[in-house]
């Protein structure tokens, strides 16, 4: 391992990363999901704590005649190979898929470990265990799991066979640390035997997200008035987000509110299926797709929100629910445990009973109809999120790697 610069107190690590970055296709940010956007603030942040971070970045395969570049950094110490890996959807891949990734990861971390030898090595999601492991093991380097995309969803029963759960927490137990962003999934990881595990719940910067006025041009974009309220849903339009759902209850907010507007910010399978259905049941005229938009317009569309509506199935602890508290909007989610880590319900949000779209739009008109509510939920919302400080956050990941860093497992 190297010797560490020592500043003040401070250990300065080197930090090589293997993980999933939103980078530019055709001029257009895109590939912006809750991981990647994760690690678009955590790892910026560890590079201006003095550490250096040198990433391998994934990335979905390039379709014909597709231009893409990375993102515009020029952040001091952080460094990053664009699209080294080809990223694939799903909690565990093929073994053919897998052969291929090995093909293309070693040359790359072979080499960057030969110009550096890291202090540790973070592996940015689940399905990079296997290989990403391996190279650690070979070169007797710590390394730290931040598993991401639901990470429950690759221990359901009905998603994978045992015996390839098995094998993958069995690969989790080797890592030196796994960072969950929520202590629900930490019970999880620890009911399969893991005990290297610790949480850092996710945050939103409050500087940025914060309560702002209706964007007037935003509004006219989408076609609305000032005074229509308006219910926003954001995410990759998938089916464990439950986007039907949203449909489904607004068809009945829409029965005795016709005023309501419902703004869908996000893309993905099930876009085409929400926009037939809303057509087909008449409701088209009351929806707006804004589609993918970058993370830097989040807090806009935000703030054009008087309700975020999230009707997922299940969740790790998505950047979303802190952004909406942060920008003082009302959270009406889904009763899963990751909204149950986030909410007091009624007070800093509302819960509504997975599933029951007649409840979510009971809840959604409840809210609709009070702006007392809406104003004192908002404001026990924003003070939650005002407790939470990116720089601490950074800090916190930063001395989870320096103690990984330090505990080398003897047995390799």
């Amino acid at each position: 391992m190297n010797e560490r610069a020592i500043s003040g107190g401070t250990e300065f690590l080197n930090i090589l990363v293997v993980a999933f970055l939103p980078f530019y296709c055709d001029g257009k940010v895109t590939f912006h999901n809750g991981g990647s956007v994760f690690y678009t603030e955590l790892l910026p942040g560890l590079a201006k704590l003095g550490h250096t971070v040198r990433v391998i970045a994934q990335a979905p395969a390039a379709q014909k005649g597709q231009k893409r570049t990375g993102l515009k950094w020029k952040i001091p110490r952080l460094t990053v190979e664009w699209f080294a890996l080809e990223y694939r959807f799903g909690a565990i891949p093929s073994p053919s898929f897998l052969a291929r990734e090995k093909r293309d990861l070693r040359p790359v971390f072979n080499r960057m470990v030969k110009e550096q030898r890291p202090d540790i090595v973070i592996i940015g999601r689940q399905a990079l265990v296997w290989n990403v492991l391996e190279l650690c093991r070979e070169y007797r380097l710590p390394s730290l799991l931040l598993p991401h995309g639901a990470p429950l969803s690759a221990f359901s029963p009905d998603t994978y066979p045992q015996a390839v759960q098995q094998d993958l927490a069995d690969r989790f137990r080797q890592v030196d640390m796994v960072v969950v962003v929520a202590k629900h999934l930490e019970t999880l990881i620890r009911s399969l035997g893991v005990s290297n595990v610790c949480t850092i719940p996710n945050i939103a910067d409050p500087a940025r997200f914060c309560p702002k006025p209706k964007d007037p041009q935003l509004l006219k974009d989408l076609h609305l008035t000032a005074h229509q309220p308006v219910v926003s849903h954001l995410s990759v339009l998938k089916p464990a987000k439950r986007p039907l759902d949203i449909i489904a209850s607004a068809e009945l907010v829409l029965r005795s509110r016709p005023d309501v507007v419902y703004v869908i910010v996000g893309d993905g399978p099930c876009r085409g299926e929400m926009e037939e259905l809303g057509r087909k049941k008449g409701l088209a005229s009351s929806f707006r797709y804004a589609g993918e938009i970058a993370h830097q317009q989040v807090p806009q569309y935000l703030n054009l929100a008087d309700i975020v509506v999230l009707p997922s199935e299940r969740e790790g602890f998505p950047l979303v629910y802190r952004e909406a508290q942060a920008c003082g909007r009302v959270l009406i989610v889904s009763d899963i445990p990751a909204a149950q880590e986030a909410i007091v319900d009624g007070e800093t949000g509302r819960l509504f009973r997975l599933g029951d779209v007649q409840d979510l739009a009971a809840k959604t008109l409840a809210v609709v109809q009070d702006s007392a509510l809406r104003h004192r939920i908002g404001e026990k919302a924003r003070t939650v999120a005002m407790a939470e400080d990116p720089l601490q956050w950074a800090q916190s990941y930063a001395r989870v790697l320096s103690r990984a860093a330090a505990n080398e497992k003897s047995s390799w």
